[in-house]
């Protein structure tokens, strides 16, 4: 049905007015790094890996995620989960090089960034820990987990000041 919405736009200073038209249509044509994937069944197969990992079953978990990247290799978060379904393995090597194609893919991924924190924590170094959360914080500044986990770092190491800082 149609209906006027009104939109503010402004381009270089000036205000023009814009007539835009909406269609319905039966079904959205298919277009981008998703074109030709079944939003439904790639939903619900996200779904199921996530449950698997919720119920530490990270082989199958890891499995369903690499399945899933088979079919929407678009989707490089993807790597996220099979690296913290390693991780929660304690499989190091494995979850590293799921946690660096994330970063392949974007080095500024604050995701990914948080999750090599998680991993060299894990391998019990802290410093280099420190220095991932840190990169994770400066690249999504609201994000307050990475700023959590360098104050408990801080802490455990008796620097009081910094866990302050970064609370």
């Amino acid at each position: 049905e149609a209906q006027t919405i009104p939109l503010n736009v402004r381009l270089g200073g000036a205000a023009p007015n814009l007539d835009v038209k909406l269609e319905r249509r039966e079904s959205p044509e298919a277009f981008g790094a998703l074109a030709g994937v079944d939003s439904k069944s790639l939903s619900a197969q996200l779904a199921a890996a996530a449950a698997l990992y919720d119920e530490g079953r990270h082989d199958q978990a890891i499995a369903a995620y690499r399945e899933i990247k088979a079919k929407a290799p678009a989707l490089s978060l993807v790597n996220l989960q099979i690296g913290n379904s390693y991780l929660a393995k304690k499989s190091y090597a494995e979850a590293e090089a799921a946690f660096q194609e994330v970063l392949k893919a974007d080095a500024q991924d604050a995701n990914g960034l948080f999750a090599m924190g998680m991993l060299r924590e894990a391998q019990e170094n802290a410093a280099d820990a420190q220095n991932w959360y840190q990169k994770a914080a400066d690249a999504d500044a609201l994000w307050t987990r990475p700023l959590m986990k360098l104050a408990a770092l801080a802490s455990a190491s008796g620097d009081r000041a910094s866990a302050s800082r970064h609370l």
